[in-house]
Order: structure tokens, then sequence, then C-alpha cells
């Protein structure tokens, strides 16, 4: 009697621990919606998914799959927290939202919970998901207790708008500076050329001066050339 009943403790740890091996399989997450865990902890099947990409001030739907795995009749989850972390500035992690409740018995049929919460402002990079749960495992005369678990996964990732923003605030500045530098240098070019339309001119002014003094000197000596008396010869 005593061997038959450390046989089937024995084959019920076999199957627990070749069952944490095992991945369950993946359900196709829909439109913008992307797989981030998908595990087994002896004999609870957890999948998590979610907003694959988003912004800050925008939402994440986060949706959570629960279930007793294949080889155990039931899950008894008495506590389930998920706690979901940001990163302020891209650096220092910042909890955004914790969702916790006891879950009623699981069994092989998943369950699914569905939540949304809002990305608070500058927060972005990956985010960060944290769960820790109590649950006890079931297969017959047979149970697992597995308390205090805790795994962590990275998630959505929230694109850096800001740095987007400064990015294409500096290409506007840099496109108005080659805006106002071409028109220094062309402005630049015409001061040149006038300069040199300026010495053209000044040069034509003197020349005109100097042929006026000569015209003028010329037309003085001529008049009291005309006007001077010969003198009479006896």
């Amino acid at each position: 009697m005593k061997k038959t009943a450390k046989l089937q403790v024995a084959i019920m740890a076999i199957a627990l621990i070749s069952a944490l091996i095992l991945m369950t399989r993946a359900e196709t997450p829909p439109e913008n919606m992307k797989m981030f865990y998908n595990g087994d902890f002896v004999g609870l099947g957890i999948q998590v998914n979610a907003t694959a990409e988003t912004k800050p001030n925008e939402n994440i739907t986060v949706t959570l799959q629960l279930k007793a795995q294949n080889y155990v009749d039931t899950v008894e989850l008495k506590h389930f927290n998920l706690s979901i972390y940001g990163f302020l500035n891209g650096t220092q992690k910042t909890l955004i939202t914790s969702k916790a409740s006891a879950i009623p018995t699981l069994y092989q049929t998943p369950q699914t919970y569905s939540f949304n919460f809002t990305v608070p402002e500058h927060i972005w990079d990956t985010t960060y998901a944290e769960m820790t749960f109590t649950h006890t495992s079931k297969k017959g005369i047979f149970s697992v207790d597995n308390p205090g678990v805790t795994c962590g996964f990275y998630m959505t990732h929230v694109e850096n708008i800001y740095f987007k923003d400064l990015t294409q605030k500096f290409s506007d500045l840099n496109d108005k500076y080659s805006q106002l530098n071409q028109t220094y240098w062309d402005l630049q070019k015409n001061y040149t050329s006038f300069q040199n339309v300026a010495g053209e001119l000044d040069g034509t002014r003197r020349l005109a001066t100097i042929l006026g003094i000569t015209t003028a000197f010329f037309v003085i000596t001529t008049i009291f050339l005309l006007t001077r008396k010969p003198k009479d010869y006896w």
C-alpha cells in the first residue's frame, strides 16, 4: 500500500516536472495585440496579450488568459497580482497600474480577463509586467501548493514622442538656418555687385567733374581771348 502511494506521488511529480518544460499552445492575438507571455507554473497556464505599441496619453489593452493544464484537474488560484511598470523619461521605473484579485477555481477551459489603462506623460520605452500569485494544483487526491510565485516580462513599447518632436523641431530649425544662410550669401553677392556698380559710378562722376572743369576753363579762356582788345600799332 505504501509502495503504491509512493509510486502515485512519483508519477505526479514527474508529470508536474515535465509540464514545466512544455509551453501552452499560443492563440493568435488580434491586430495591434501581441503575445508577451505564455507559460506553465505547475499546472497553471498563463498567457498575456497586450497592445503591441502605443504612445504617452494613449491606452494599453491587456488580456490575461488563465487555465488548468491538461495534466491536472483543477487549479485554485488563491491570489493573483499583475503590476505594470513604465519608465519615466525612459529611465526611472514607475508603477502605472496594478490588478489584484482572488480568482475562482480554474479548470481546463481557459478563463479570460481584460482591462485597459492609460500611459502617463513622459513615459516611454518598453513597459515591464510583474506577476505574483499563489495557487494549488490538484490531480485526484493529490495536490501541490505553490505559494508566492513571482515572474516578470517586458511588454508594450511606448514611443518616445518627445524625442521625435525635438528631432522634428531640430530639422525645421536646420531648414530655416539653411534658408537664412542662403539669403545671407545672396545679399552678400548683391552687396558686392552694388559695390562694383558704385565704384564704376564714382569713376564716371570723377571723369564728368574733370571734363566739366576742363570745359569751363576752355569756355572762360575762349571768352577772354575773344573779348581782349588788340593793341594799336603806329
